[in-house]
């Protein structure tokens, strides 16, 4: 009959096999941000694939990412073994990639990226975080980890992030460095080293 529409069965198939792949993706995600937000600073430290917390991390604000065409970058090292608190490192490392964000939206940059590396010298582990934003005016630089301080307008943040990363990783045995102030600008999370064969203890 005219009008009448032939189903096709391989398109239902597919249809619902996306849809089943969407609400499995967006429990994952909530369940993560479930996690993520709460406070960790009472968990034991743990042997934990530095690889992993970053890939966890970044699946919370890579469609922000995508949607601003703003590349993300990542060289990450498998290897890598941390003795840490994740939702802790977690929280650091989201702090870092929305402020990197920050510094290259909507700036007349030809392609503008975030790019998060990791890998080892000497004694240390290190998650290396670059952007090609704006850059950090040598005059507030030896400010910009007091609490408190921010350059950001009213309403956009709270001066706290930095200070309060650089805490963590302290009581993580670790420190945070701004290695180069001009863009690209580059900070280097220290923590320290922990023998791959601990991986499995």
């Amino acid at each position: 009959m005219a009008g009448d529409h032939v189903i096709d069965k391989q398109e239902i198939i597919q249809t619902l096999d996306l849809m089943t792949k969407s609400t499995q993706r967006i429990s994952r995600i909530i369940c993560g941000l479930q996690s993520f937000a709460r406070d960790g600073s009472k968990d034991p430290l743990e042997n934990t694939s530095l690889s992993e917390v970053v890939r966890e991390t970044l699946s919370y604000c890579q469609s922000r990412f995508y949607g601003n065409n703003i590349e993300l970058i990542t060289h990450l090292d498998d290897n890598i073994v941390i003795a840490c608190r994740p939702v802790q490192i977690s929280q650091v490392l989201l702090n870092f990639i929305n402020n990197g964000f920050d510094s290259v939206y909507n700036q007349k940059v030809e392609h503008p990226y975030v790019k998060i590396s990791t890998f080892v010298r000497k004694n240390h582990t290190v998650i290396a975080i670059e952007d090609n934003g704006t850059g950090i005016n040598e005059e507030i630089a030896d400010k910009i980890m007091s609490p408190f301080f921010t350059t950001k307008s009213v309403g956009k943040g709270t001066g706290l992030g930095l200070s309060i990363s650089r805490g963590i990783i302290n009581e993580h045995q670790g420190d945070i460095h701004l290695v180069n102030l001009k863009s690209p600008t580059y900070f280097e999370i220290l923590l320290p080293r922990v023998e791959c064969e601990q991986k499995t203890a």
